[in-house]
């Protein structure tokens, strides 16, 4: 779900060309003042601040007061500041929606969470947002090509060349960065494809991944298999096992066992030279796209 809050700020994308509305206005109260059983399954929206409103933290109502389909007509602008303004005209449904929610005296100064134009994130310690780190781009591409806001071959809706993600704190997503994660992307589906075709097994069959690294700790494998950074291997598969390298190294050192056994496995290693496979630029090219690998290889 991503959320702006209406009257405080709106992270739209405007262009020149009209585009389809997906859009949910929803009440929304701030986190310290939402206090009680009422608001428990109400979801957790962070603002970072803006010129004309400090940082704060919201919760949005899971229900919302209307759609876009209760809007006759929607315009949204920038403004010098940043900031956005926004222009809508409501059908009488809506009208009505929103005369019994401002009834009750003590909404008139809560604001509105507005649903389907902005970016939510989070950031480690709940700090300042720096930039994005590489788990952050792989659930960014899923969302993009879940909402249709980008194609398989990275292009972004509407022919756009660079998205603003946190535009006060001046961070952007562009087509060059999404075509240089493509081609990351694409060594790491090469692989996986080709040594699990040259064992016969297509990725259903797989009975144990294990993802090692700290780096992989932190990865959302249904996000990484949409896009096909990794295989779509049943999940309830996968496993997330840390620094396997260091307990590696610990257990052989401490079990003699261990390490005759890790020296008769490297004797069964067979070694895969990707490039030399023929059909490897094929697969390449192919994995350059974020869209899952097959199923069937």
């Amino acid at each position: 779900m991503v959320y702006g809050l209406i009257l405080f700020f709106l992270t739209v994308a405007c262009s020149e060309k009209p585009q389809p509305l997906s859009i949910q206005v929803l009440p929304a109260r701030l986190a310290s003042d939402a206090r009680g059983p009422q608001y428990a399954d109400w979801d957790t929206v962070r603002f970072s601040g803006g010129t004309r409103t400090k940082a704060a933290t919201y919760v949005v109502a899971p229900e919302p007061l209307f759609t876009e389909w209760n809007i006759i007509a929607f315009n949204a602008a920038n403004q010098n500041d940043s900031s956005y303004a926004i222009a809508a005209r409501l059908n009488a449904h809506a009208k009505r929606k929103m005369q019994d929610f401002s009834a009750d005296p003590s909404r008139l100064k809560d604001p509105l969470g507005l649903n389907g134009l902005g970016w939510d994130w989070t950031t480690i310690g709940d700090l300042e947002p720096q930039g994005l780190c590489g788990s952050g781009l792989i659930e960014l591409l899923a969302e993009l090509r879940r909402h249709e806001l980008m194609s398989p071959k990275g292009v972004f809706a509407d022919k756009k060349r660079q998205l603003e993600l946190v535009p006060q704190r001046g961070i952007t997503f562009s087509r060059l960065d999404a075509s240089n994660l493509a081609q990351a992307k694409a060594a790491n589906f090469c692989g996986q494809y080709i040594v699990l075709r040259a064992i016969g097994l297509d990725p259903g069959a797989v009975q144990k991944l294990y993802l090692a690294g700290g780096f992989a700790n932190y990865v959302d494998i249904q996000a990484a298999i949409e896009i096909g950074f990794l295989a779509p291997v049943p999940q309830t598969r996968i496993a997330k096992v840390g620094n396997a390298a260091v307990q590696g190294a610990r257990e052989v050192l401490l079990s003699k066992s261990k390490r005759d056994r890790i020296e008769a496995l490297v004797k069964q290693i067979e070694h895969i030279e990707l490039e030399t496979t023929a059909d490897f630029f094929e697969l390449f090219v192919d994995g350059c796209q974020f869209k899952p690998m097959p199923t069937t290889l």
